[in-house]
């Protein structure tokens, strides 16, 4: 895949014009094709919305000529179904056998065992990827929460016209693809003007969770009453004491789930991690360095803790944002 490609060039051959060349023409037949289906979602919108009547009346005329006669069921249930134990399947698989007690990572079945678990914590280098990846992702939460907090406030009081520029604009991080920030990001690095390791990986997290904390929060704004700041701005309250005692509690559940799923996100990243950790190395970089050497149950035992680790995360976020829509604003 191209993605492949402008990592073997930048990596690999350390060719950085020919892998920024492949990344422009990405970014621009990303783009051109984001037009085209906006243009065809707008064209079909107008096809169906003069076509809409007739429909309905088609419909009916339908219905009168051949009435029902028994229940039809449909099949998107069972098809939903059989597609997510599917994508299930391998997740499935490597929780399954890191409780192998052979040393192969699939059939046969040669007893159970928990010792692959206490292996895999004790290999070397789980520790200092594990420290760094807390590092980094403790960092580029608490900067996301600093920053995407007060640009959810501020994406509220833009004015209508204004608002979908600047929320595309605060979504480009999902929209731009890991692998062209990674090829910048170790181009830079290459000339000697940006250093490599925990900051500067970091500082990119930040820019990859940042979209998570303004939906989130933003999503909650729009669900606060409005009127109880200003209450309390009209009982003489200034605007600090304002935001700490009203607003600040009335959004933290929001904050708190957004902050998990950012830690989350960030524990995972795998792709622009790997080009700008430099030396170190976080525990999805280390998985993948040491799959390359060869996988044994201790890789799955180490992987089923993170994807543990990763939906502890995700529950708590959930159970946050649901507190947050229950509260009475």
């Amino acid at each position: 895949m191209i993605g492949t490609l402008m990592r073997e060039r930048a990596l690999t051959e350390g060719n950085f014009p020919s892998s920024a060349a492949l990344a422009f023409s990405f970014i621009v037949v990303m783009f051109a094709t984001y037009a085209l289906l906006w243009g065809l979602l707008k064209l079909l919108t107008l096809l169906g919305q003069s076509a809409g009547d007739f429909t309905i009346s088609s419909a009916a005329r339908l219905r009168r000529l051949w009435p029902r006669t028994r229940r039809h069921h449909s099949l998107s249930r069972p098809v939903s179904y059989t597609v997510l134990a599917y994508l299930m399947s391998p997740v499935v698989v490597v929780f399954v056998f890191s409780f192998n007690e052979g040393s192969n990572v699939g059939l046969p079945w040669d007893g159970f065992t928990t010792e692959w678990y206490s292996k895999g914590v004790a290999l070397s280098g789980f520790s200092k990827s594990l420290v760094t990846s807390l590092k980094v992702s403790g960092i580029a939460v608490l900067l996301a929460v600093l920053i995407g907090t007060p640009a959810a406030f501020g994406l509220r009081k833009l004015p209508s016209k204004l608002r979908p520029v600047a929320s595309f604009i605060s979504y480009l991080p999902y929209i731009v693809p890991g692998i062209l920030l990674g090829v910048a990001v170790l181009a830079f690095a290459s000339e000697g003007d940006l250093a490599l390791g925990i900051p500067t990986t970091a500082i990119l997290h930040t820019f990859l969770i940042l979209p998570i904390i303004v939906l989130v929060i933003g999503a909650r704004l729009q669900g606060m009453d409005s009127q109880l700041p200003e209450a309390a701005r009209d009982l003489g309250a200034s605007p600090a004491v304002v935001f700490r005692t009203v607003t600040l509690p009335l959004i933290f559940p929001a904050v708190l789930g957004a902050a998990m799923i950012g830690a989350a996100y960030s524990i995972d990243e795998l792709l622009v991690t790997n080009f700008s950790i430099g030396n170190e190395s976080t525990i999805p970089v280390w998985l993948y360095g040491q799959a390359r050497r060869g996988f044994s149950p201790a890789i799955n035992a180490i992987a089923v803790l993170l994807m543990l680790a990763t939906l502890v995360m995700f529950a708590v976020a959930v159970f946050s944002i649901l507190q947050a829509s229950k509260s009475k604003s």
